[in-house]
């Protein structure tokens, strides 16, 4: 686990932090659904999110409902025109669909990457304040 990314079944959680409330809180990310945590520690925020994630599965089990998944697979990225067509000459030069050229890159960023925290977000302080405490919640 990350310090910044918990993870529990495939799903992954934010951390985030309220002083005004004085406690951790996230919600399971890359799902459309909104389900939510708290806690007073780590240790509980992480017990907190595990517990999360099994509720929303059971949910969607009991109400014959497929529970929405972290990342589908598919995913649209906007480019400058400029961008686009230089992206799909190299694709052309290596051979390969834009698809294929745009996974090889994707996949190349993730390998540089593989020391570093994989959650962390440019611009983002490890953790920020928001204005309220969630409620724990899963529809």
């Amino acid at each position: 686990m990350s310090d910044k990314i918990l993870s529990h079944k495939s799903y992954s959680g934010s951390i985030e932090v309220s002083i005004e409330d004085g406690c951790l809180h996230g919600e399971i990310l890359f799902i459309n659904d909104l389900v939510s945590y708290e806690a007073e520690n780590v240790r509980e925020l992480q017990t907190a999110f595990a517990e999360a994630v099994d509720f929303y599965l059971d949910k969607c089990r009991r109400a014959g409902l497929e529970p929405d998944k972290p990342c589908s697979g598919t995913f649209n990225v906007r480019l400058t025109p400029e961008l686009h067509r230089n992206a799909s000459l190299a694709a052309a030069r290596k051979g390969q669909s834009l698809n294929d050229f745009v996974k090889e890159c994707v996949s190349d960023g993730v390998s540089a990457t593989a020391g570093k925290d994989p959650g962390s977000t440019p611009g983002r302080g490890h953790l920020r304040q928001v204005p309220a405490k969630p409620q724990r919640s899963a529809r």
